[in-house]
């Protein structure tokens, strides 16, 4: 345990979460605050805070616990501005650098608020169950029954980061002095009761003329100073958000349970063939392999999105689904009371609002195959040089394979999907195919001064698969002993390799990264590949 918290407090390592959590506002650099907004804070490096090499304002402002402002919290590796690397640093975090005796932020050597999470990508616990059992049965002599039964189950925990209301996965928030159209009554005077004082959505908007957008989505002083200096203060926010409400045991952290049990079902004879010193067997098999991934924790983005852009971030909230029909036939019921809790304390939020957008998915796959083999062994011939020996036989399998993604997860999921996932399509496909195969060792020499033992042996196998069709397989070695210690062997091989389930049925997903890719890759876009038009000393 000591050795693992000096770990997670050391500098030079990195944070175990990619994210600083705490809530932030990305300047947009088209419309962002004023210099003199930004310094009148940042007091400590006026002309330096927020700024880029060419001077332009942007980057990242994030929030301390106390809704004050600072500058430096690291989201995947970087800070927006850096720091003493970059135009600015870090300044005015007076936030915690540990929970119960944990490192839980520190700066790294690069002026970076990084963060860890306990757990991160770790696996705990990890639960194994299995069973094993074989039987034989002697039928005559020379043949036998078996009969083999495996059957294992694993459950495994892996705890995550908290799901991340941010970047792609972000919102813009109203502000400014329009009103904001859904406080005014149809009369387009009076303003709604709900949000006059006393009101469930928590404001306190005059009797008539509605809500102004700031009043409708009130923001802490500071960060008011920064969005009213911007050239259009009218314009919305971008509002970054993370799901940390475990830290006060509000919600389980985003991980994933897996379920995973394999079976395997073994049957067949076996027996002797005593004219050509020989044995034979044949088998039959079934086996499957199932997985089961229940992930807790995750955020439906549409949801989210959908309370934290209602009046004061979702206080007093209330929809029904299925608007369509007069009595919302069949539709579900969505509320939160509190609002969510973007500018006070995180724990301060009511269940039924994480209830709101939390979301539990699961995925199911499951590999299924089933073989038929019959194999022969034994003598050809005698030789002066030793025994003529054969092998071979005959093999049918088919594999069949599955993997479902959650309908929240899917590409076709277009009205909602999770934040922290990537949307995947489902696979589904089967590969099978028969062979025959042999092989034939031939003792040549042996007995000789300089040749202990010459042997030559040959294979072959033809693999007849329903999609690849037909493919050969062969191959000659030859084992030259000169003397007990001294032995040469070579030979030639050839073999084709069939593609595989997920080579064959990989449906399509999307991802995210950087522009890096092969580095050796004639399309690569980073200056030291092998693209000549990005890097000119390519070959």
């Amino acid at each position: 345990i000591d050795f693992y918290r000096k770990g997670l407090a050391d500098p030079t390592v990195n944070g175990t979460q990619s994210f600083n959590s705490d809530t932030y506002y990305q300047i947009d650099g088209s419309n962002p605050p004023s210099g003199t907004a930004v310094d009148s804070i940042f007091t400590q490096a006026p002309g330096q805070v927020f700024r880029s090499t060419s001077g332009a304002i942007s980057g990242r402002v994030a929030m301390n616990d106390d809704l004050s402002l600072y500058s430096g919290n690291a989201v995947f590796g970087g800070a927006s501005p850096g720091g003493p690397g970059g135009t600015a640093g870090n300044y005015r975090y007076n936030g915690p650098t540990e929970i119960n005796g944990t490192p839980f932020r520190k700066l790294d050597p690069d002026g970076r608020w990084e963060e860890n999470i306990i757990g991160h990508k770790a696996t705990v616990p990890l639960e194994r169950f299995s069973v094993f059992a074989k039987a034989h049965y002697d039928l005559t002599d020379n043949v036998t029954a078996f009969a083999q039964v495996t059957s294992a189950e694993s459950n495994l925990r892996q705890t995550w980061q908290w799901s991340p209301a941010a970047g792609g996965w972000g919102q813009d928030i109203p502000h400014g002095d329009d009103v904001y159209a859904p406080s005014l009554a149809a009369d387009g005077i009076s303003t709604l009761p709900t949000y006059q004082t006393n009101g469930p959505i928590g404001l306190d908007c005059a009797p008539t003329g509605g809500c102004s957008n700031s009043e409708a989505f009130p923001v802490s002083p500071e960060l008011g100073v920064l969005l009213d200096s911007r050239s259009n203060p009218n314009a919305p926010w971008n509002l970054n958000f993370f799901f940390d409400y475990p830290l006060w045991g509000l919600s389980d952290p985003r991980l994933i349970d897996s379920e995973t049990k394999t079976n395997q079902y073994n049957f067949g004879f076996e027996g002797k063939l005593d004219a050509i010193d020989g044995t034979w067997d044949i088998t039959a098999s079934h086996g499957t392999s199932t997985t089961i991934l229940n992930l807790k924790g995750y955020g439906g983005l549409q949801r989210h999105r959908n309370l934290i852009t209602s009046a004061n971030y979702g206080k007093g909230f209330f929809r029904e689904a299925n608007t369509f029909s007069a009595s919302n036939f069949s539709g579900g019921v969505a509320q939160c009371t509190s609002g969510l809790p973007v500018f006070r304390d995180h724990s301060d939020v009511s269940q039924d609002c994480l209830d709101t957008f939390l979301v539990d998915l699961q995925n199911n796959s499951e590999m299924r195959q089933n073989f038929v083999q019959a194999n022969v062994q034994g003598r050809v011939m005698d030789l002066p040089a030793g025994e003529m020996r054969f092998a071979g036989g005959y093999e049918w399998r088919r594999n069949t394979y599955f993997y479902v993604f959650d309908t929240l997860t899917t590409q076709n999921s277009y009205l909602d999907l999770s934040m922290g996932t990537f949307p995947a399509d489902n696979v589904e496909g089967r590969l099978s195919v028969e062979e025959v195969y042999g092989e034939l060792f031939i003792p040549i020499l042996s007995g000789l001064k300089g040749i202990e033992h010459l042997n030559l042996e040959l294979g072959y196998r033809y693999s007849d698969y329903n999609l690849q069709g037909g493919v050969d397989t062969y191959k000659a070695l030859a084992d030259w002993a000169i003397t007990d210690e001294l032995r040469f062997r070579g030979g030639y091989q050839l073999a084709t390799r069939a593609p595989n389930i997920a080579e064959l049925y990989q449906a399509q997903a999307q991802s995210w990264g950087g522009d890096v890719g092969d580095p050796c890759g004639l399309n690569a876009l980073t200056p030291y590949s092998a693209n000549s038009s990005v890097n000119g000393n390519a070959a």
